[in-house]
């Protein structure tokens, strides 16, 4: 494939993977427009209400004056005067700002407080009107009376002597000049629960916008399917323990059992076919279960006839000793310290069982330690020992550790749990691995409830006469709650 046209499939993943939001948010939109009506009514109804309810009337007395130059011989020139008035707008937040104004109105009035005061200049003349707004009509034109007197004394030391000619006033105000409208608020309450519905049927858009089909994953990736495992549950072993493992060997369910068979058998033949010894069981995101999976194909492996190893190679968060049963084990960040022998970290399982090597102590150095020689050397010689090496990551999609461990793996195989791993990050990281180029084995699909336009069944869809699961369909009998955890 050259470049170009990789570059054009990945455009067209990316297009497949926004269409799909944007499908998914159209089908939230169907199933939540009675939610979005509730939320545009909600907010409407309580900014408005709030509104309604915070109305405060505000009143404004004004005064509208000419200013006259006093004893000037230029008293009788019409700019001069309008050249005082401009100037005298200029001044006037000055002379507010200083305080001078308002200790004088104050002093005048004997009060604490002041409503607003602004002025306003006529262009072109000598006229000014004078506004005082607040909530109290009789004290507005007070303060406006006391403005009219003070005013001018004040305004002599910045623009000469000065006096005012009253030209119109409104006496005490008697109507508010504001009105109790609140309609903008609702119009507005209304125009946030239409952003917050929409966001509703972004964020499902989102959620919905998983891996559920296996077309899905065609849409995205070249990837070979492996397989689909369906849903079912198992017992704990022990109410001590917080996690059970979904074992194949402990599962009744026949259609679980066969479908980790057909799994087990295809990578058996892949890996053969590709002369690979050492494989990485990763996911996109954590949950899928990635560690149910490869514990489940390295047990039928074993007896098939393989010598199997599964190396837990998630050094954070290492949970396979958990599955298992058992106490934190002497592991694999362990040797890479110095700390322990190869033969101090393998644990048998059993007779025609895999081998295990456990994560050890948990490590923040995780990243370092499996780029490290030592790390590269002790998958070297475990291969030669070791018909299959099975390594147990971090989620690809947000750690970087399973990229530090891809550079010494012959293939990796994806686990996707069924409506759980969006496409984006499924379609991001089998990018990753293309990127660092680890060869895909496959992909399989877990925890796999319903039906595709192509089979999922023992031999997708064909072959074998299995069809889906002897007559069971994956549908029977998975509905029941998850009892254990599958990772």
């Amino acid at each position: 494939m050259s470049e170009r046209d990789y570059e054009n499939e990945q455009i067209a993943a990316r297009l497949d993977v926004v269409s799909a939001v944007l499908q998914a948010m159209k089908r939230g939109l169907r199933t939540f427009w009675w939610l979005i009506i509730i939320l545009v009514l909600a907010g409407g109804g309580i900014m408005g209400y709030r509104s309604w309810r915070s109305y405060s009337p505000s009143y404004t007395a004004y005064a509208t004056f000419t200013v006259r130059v006093k004893n000037n011989y230029y008293a009788s020139i019409s700019s001069y005067n309008a050249h005082s008035a401009t100037q005298m707008e200029k001044t006037f937040p000055y002379i507010l700002t200083s305080g001078i104004l308002y200790d004088r109105v104050k002093e005048d009035l004997g009060i604490s407080y002041l409503p607003s005061i602004s002025a306003k200049a006529t262009s072109g003349s000598n006229m000014i009107t004078l506004y005082v707004k607040g909530s109290n009509p009789q004290l507005c034109h007070d303060v406006l009376e006391s403005v009219i007197k003070n005013y001018p004394e004040l305004a002599e030391y910045v623009v000469g002597a000065t006096y005012l000619v009253m030209i119109d006033e409104s006496g005490v105000p008697q109507e508010p000049t504001n009105t109790r409208d609140w309609k903008p608020a609702a119009k507005k309450g209304a125009l946030y629960g239409l952003i917050a519905g929409l966001a509703v049927a972004f964020i499902y858009g989102l959620a919905k916008a998983t891996v559920s089909t296996r077309e899905e994953v065609e849409s995205i990736s070249n990837a070979r399917y492996i397989g689909a495992i369906p849903k079912t549950a198992v017992k704990k072993r022990s109410e001590n323990r917080s996690r059970s493992l979904l074992s194949v060997s402990r599962v009744q369910d026949r259609a679980y059992r066969e479908s980790l068979r057909l799994v087990a058998g295809r990578v058996d033949r892949n890996m053969q076919s590709s002369h690979a010894k050492t494989l990485m069981v990763c996911s996109a995101i954590p949950g899928e279960g990635k560690t149910t999976v490869l514990y489940n194909i390295a047990e039928l492996l074993s007896k098939r006839g393989r010598n199997v190893l599964i190396i837990d190679g998630d050094l954070r968060n290492p949970s396979m000793h958990d599955m298992l049963g058992w106490d934190r084990q002497t592991g694999l960040s362990d040797y890479l310290t110095g700390k322990a022998g190869v033969e101090d970290i393998i644990r048998q399982t059993g007779e025609k069982m895999p081998d295990v090597i456990c994560a050890g102590a948990s490590s923040e150095r995780s990243s370092e330690l499996l780029s490290s020689p030592k790390f590269r050397e002790l998958i070297e010689a475990l291969a030669e020992r070791y018909d299959y090496v099975l390594f147990d990551s971090p989620p690809t999609a947000i750690m970087t550790d399973s990229m530090e461990m891809s550079r010494f793996i012959d293939a990796a195989l994806l686990v996707i749990k069924q409506n759980y791993a969006s496409r984006i990050s499924v379609a991001n990281t089998l990018r990753t691995l293309e990127e660092f180029k680890v060869p895909v084995l496959g992909y399989v699909i877990n925890s796999f409830s319903g039906h595709s336009r192509r089979g999922y069944g023992y031999g997708y869809g064909y072959g074998y006469g299995y069809g889906y699961g002897y007559g069971y369909g994956y549908g029977y009998g998975y509905g029941e709650k998850d009892n254990a955890r599958q990772d």
